[in-house]
């Protein structure tokens, strides 16, 4: 995808740059290569740059479709007048997937030394009870079987693990092809899905005296762009997807087999990164890039109520009452809207974006992970955060942009932008 007709010395081909990422290793990275520039043809599509050091190179004018940069080094790379579609940045954070047990009693998140803690409560305070290690990169999400007996996590490292709560049992599901953003269980906590690039993948979880042991059962490819999240309510499966859309499923177990079919799709004006059911399973929630909140049937997938946001939406979620809408948000913030009376509570605290929220089954707390690297409980009723739980630092140290130009740059997101601001880009 380059011109071969703009090329002089000084100037490299995409192999080059492939070359130039092969040089980063995992203790360190390359040093910096004055001779590193590129200048692109017209348009880029479907490039992986993972951790190359672009350092000074020209993407001016050009269009970037589908271009993976994570990790890269970008400083002082020129992205004047680029037209981004689907910039690949693999943002990473501790706290970005929060989750309850169904007991209340514990809270598991991702640490920035890419660990799975649980924190236990102890009166009013929560205390680190176990930390789970094994990943090789950022956790993306957490969840617990519905009896607290397993707890799951998702990685950039393209790895699912299953824990046993005290105890040194654990599993390691195969590699994915891609990252998996996200997994939840079946009700029965018999199966497993998670979600990775434009599937969903569906595991058999059984337990031993002395293991843990997951089957692939089957791999849903209903979708066109990556699978972000997932959500289960007894028979039903809803995944957010980038496709703009999101995806109705319906859950039939029976004896030791499962069986899962598409049912109907929702549609957003943009990426949709938060879906939630109702604790009847008769309505769903989704939000996303359009940072417009949905209420829909989930009979006839009809949209009964909307909420209009001021930022991206990246996760949202259901109170145990049905009543509240938990929301989080580009913007900083946590807000909690009541779906009837359009009442709304604003929770503030965090310093970055908020990645992920859920309520204790009683609906007296709510949990929240942040950008800014902490989890905080709050008493949402009084707005008040009840505690603070530190993550650890930034797990984007492998990336740098300072004095990165995009003056004039187009198609990135609130949060991208936000981002490589936050990191040294001028525009």
């Amino acid at each position: 995808h380059f011109s071969s007709g703009r090329m002089s010395s000084g100037q490299i081909s995409l192999d080059a740059a492939s070359s130039a990422k092969r040089t980063r290793c995992s203790q360190g990275r390359s040093s910096p290569s004055r001779s590193t520039r590129i200048v692109t043809s017209e348009r880029l599509q479907d490039a992986d740059l993972e951790g190359a050091n672009l350092e000074g190179c020209s993407f001016a004018g050009s269009t970037l479709n589908s271009v993976n940069v994570r990790d890269c080094r970008l400083n002082e790379t020129d992205f004047t007048g680029t037209l981004f579609d689907n910039l690949i940045l693999g943002v990473r954070s501790s706290a970005k997937g929060v989750a309850f047990s169904h007991d209340g009693k514990h809270i598991a998140s991702g640490r920035d030394d890419h660990a799975l803690v649980v924190f236990a409560q102890n009166g009013k305070q929560w205390k680190l009870k176990e930390a789970f290690t094994g990943h090789q990169d950022s956790i993306t999400n957490v969840t617990f079987t519905r009896d607290r007996r397993l707890v799951a996590s998702s990685s950039f490292d393209r790895t699912v693990m299953l824990w046993k709560l005290n105890s040194e049992k654990r599993c390691r599901l195969p590699e994915h092809e891609k990252t998996v953003y996200d997994l939840e269980f079946s009700a029965s906590g018999n199966y497993l899905f998670t979600a990775s690039a434009r599937t969903i993948k569906v595991w058999r979880i059984k337990e031993t005296l002395r293991e843990i042991l997951a089957e692939e059962i089957t791999t849903l490819t209903e979708h066109d762009a990556d699978v972000y999240k997932l959500a289960i309510k007894g028979e039903y499966l809803a995944s957010a997807c980038f496709d703009n859309t999101v995806g109705i499923w319906k859950i039939k177990e029976e004896d030791d087999d499962i069986n899962v079919e598409i049912e109907k799709r929702l549609k957003h004006q943009d990426r949709v990164n938060g879906i939630a059911f109702s604790p009847a399973a008769d309505l769903i929630v989704s939000a996303g890039n359009d940072k417009t909140v949905i209420v829909w049937s989930l009979a006839d997938g009809t949209k009964l109520k909307s909420f209009k946001h001021s930022a991206i939406v990246w996760d949202v979620a259901f109170s145990h009452s049905g009543r509240e809408v938990a929301i989080a948000s580009l913007d900083k913030t946590v807000r909690v809207w009541d779906v009837r009376s359009d009442h709304l509570v604003t929770l503030e605290g965090h310093t970055k974006n908020v990645w992920s929220v859920c309520f204790s089954h009683d609906d007296t707390l709510l949990v929240s992970g942040s950008l800014d690297n902490t989890v905080r409980v709050w008493d949402w009723k009084t707005g008040k955060c009840v505690t603070s739980l530190p993550m650890g630092d930034s797990a984007n140290g492998a990336f740098e942009c300072n004095g990165m130009k995009l003056q004039g740059a187009k198609g990135l997101s609130d949060f991208q932008e936000m981002f490589l601001r936050d990191f040294g880009a001028t525009s």
